[in-house]
């Protein structure tokens, strides 16, 4: 299918283009959750996948197979806010996977703390027009936030074992949940 080539670089329609870009940025991020879910390394390296442009934050409704050219991404929440949050987190995995594995050793702590707070600003910045009023923005927040924290305790309990196998495991405490 070509699902990793931006339909954009194949001539196709700016329709087909990002429904293409959203069908392969949810295949990335499910496979990345699923091989975490199994216990299995990282399965994907972020230069294979660096052709695909994001899809861009727009309602279904933006979306028409007539249409010439996409609209403006939407600032604000519509239904592709969560996923973009997963896309995100897949991008930071990527980048805390290809630390361990294409350096001679585990890079320190500030770096992979480094990948962290940029997720927790694109995070953020994703979520920052989210109303706690309304109900799907809200679970929106709290499970992209909740994610975000999962990523940044599975990654240092990864970094400690790393770098200190003989140690006992890193324990999550209150200030790493909140």
């Amino acid at each position: 299918m070509g699902l990793h080539i931006d339909g954009r670089n194949l001539g196709l329609s700016p329709f087909e283009s990002e429904i293409r870009r959203r069908l392969w940025w949810h295949f990335i991020s499910r496979d990345e959750r699923a091989a975490e879910d199994h216990g299995l390394q990282h399965p994907f390296n972020p230069n294979f996948i660096s052709n695909v442009d994001l899809p861009q934050n727009l309602h279904d409704s933006d979306l028409y197979p007539e249409m010439k050219q996409l609209p403006q991404p939407r600032v604000g929440w519509t239904r592709m806010t969560m996923a973009l949050v997963n896309i995100e987190i897949a991008l930071a995995g990527s980048r805390l996977a290809q630390l361990i594995w294409s350096s001679s050793g585990v890079p320190p702590e500030d770096t992979r703390a480094a990948i962290i707070r940029n997720l927790s600003s694109r995070v953020e910045e994703i979520l920052a027009y989210c109303s706690p009023v309304v109900p799907k923005q809200r679970i929106a927040v709290r499970v992209a936030r909740f994610l975000h924290r999962k990523v940044d305790v599975r990654t240092r309990q990864q970094w400690q074992t790393l770098n200190h196998p003989n140690e006992p495991n890193f324990l999550a405490t209150e200030e790493h949940l909140l």
